[in-house]
């Protein structure tokens, strides 16, 4: 049985067009690691005024940014291996948890009236501002920030582009 014929660089009648793959405009890993990097120190600097101050409790804190931390990270593995759906929930999931912690910090950071830790009586006290919760919540803001400028911008060219078929004139 003898086989067809293969001419190298003819495209036949059935085949899909060619794709290839565009790079993005930067490599993923300088704008998502220094996102990562922002979300543990504005996580860190959350945790700590957790615990000094004992009015929010410490493990709801870290649970709340390390799942800040992990939609990064999937948005970051479903750009890498081109998950759209995964990507832009997990981009839609970092908007919201993270500009809604940076908003909670901002507003626990103001002057306000607080109760004192270990007291019956239910004592407030006038608490000046926390200068921990406004840099942890600009920090975030940035990060929330360097992410959108991958999604929209950055981020764009990582996608796939159809190859146009040459026509060629073949004689007789």
């Amino acid at each position: 049985m003898e086989l067809p014929v293969v001419v190298l660089g003819e495209t036949g009648a059935g085949e899909k067009p060619a794709e290839r793959l565009l790079p993005g405009r930067v490599e993923a890993s300088w704008l998502l690691y220094p996102c990562y990097l922002l979300v543990i120190l504005s996580g860190s600097l959350a945790v700590n005024f957790a615990i000094d101050t004992l009015e929010w409790s410490p493990v709801v804190v870290l649970v709340a940014w390390v799942l800040l931390f992990t939609w990064n990270w999937v948005y970051g593995v479903a750009y890498r291996y081109r998950r759209r759906y995964m990507k832009y929930l997990a981009v839609v999931m970092s908007l919201v948890l993270g500009l809604g912690l940076a908003a909670m910090c901002w507003e626990r950071a103001q002057p306000q009236l607080v109760a004192v830790a270990g007291s019956l009586a239910g004592e407030l006290i006038e608490r000046g501002e926390v200068r921990r919760l406004i840099l942890a919540s600009w920090l975030m803001v940035l990060g929330t920030v360097l992410l959108m400028v991958h999604v929209v911008f950055l981020g764009r060219g990582y996608r796939v582009k159809r190859v146009r078929a040459r026509k060629t004139v073949q004689e007789s």
